[in-house]
């Protein structure tokens, strides 16, 4: 794919963040700082509709329409030029809207630029010293609001991974 579309750090990453949580899933060697990561997040991509109706005319509001703009973009993206194209890392119905804002979120919210190392990486050490995996990831965010999608994704990939619902591998 990049040789084809060229090389995109964040593309990169979320499409790594998609493949190792949504597909590979307990099976994967990064599935407990993965599974550490909050999975709900209160920035404006996962706000409802109403919600963003009233910040109309504000700043926030335009700031909020381009990233909602840009994210549903990419995935589209994805949808048409990746996951159809690599079905091995990507099978049909395993990421949808939600876990792709979950993988955006993170991506915006985690990845640093480590000296040495080409495009964004994630350094699960940051997190657990900041206390966000783990037991600290409720604090992430004054008022958190559920992205039902994601919730309801992530509840859909235990089952069919294997995983009872609600159940958090250890």
């Amino acid at each position: 794919l990049g040789e084809r579309y060229g090389r995109d750090p964040l593309s990169e990453m979320l499409l790594i963040l998609l493949h190792e949580t949504f597909v590979r899933g307990p099976a994967s060697e990064w599935w407990h700082y993965l599974n550490a990561l909050p999975r709900r997040f209160a920035t404006p991509l996962h706000w409802p509709a109403e919600a963003l109706r009233e910040l109309q005319g504000s700043q926030l509001f335009d700031e909020a329409v381009r990233e909602h703009s840009l994210a549903h973009t990419v995935f589209k993206g994805f949808e048409g030029r990746v996951f159809p194209h690599c079905p091995e890392a990507f099978p049909a119905g395993a990421v949808d809207l939600g876990a792709f804002k979950w993988a955006w979120s993170v991506s915006h919210s985690r990845t640093s630029h480590v000296p040495g190392k080409e495009g964004a990486v994630l350094v699960p050490l940051q997190d657990v010293l900041g206390g966000v995996a783990g037991h600290g990831r409720e604090h992430d965010c004054e008022e958190e609001v559920e992205d039902d999608e994601v919730a309801a994704h992530h509840h859909d990939h235990h089952v069919h991974a294997g995983g009872a619902p609600g159940h958090r591998p250890q």
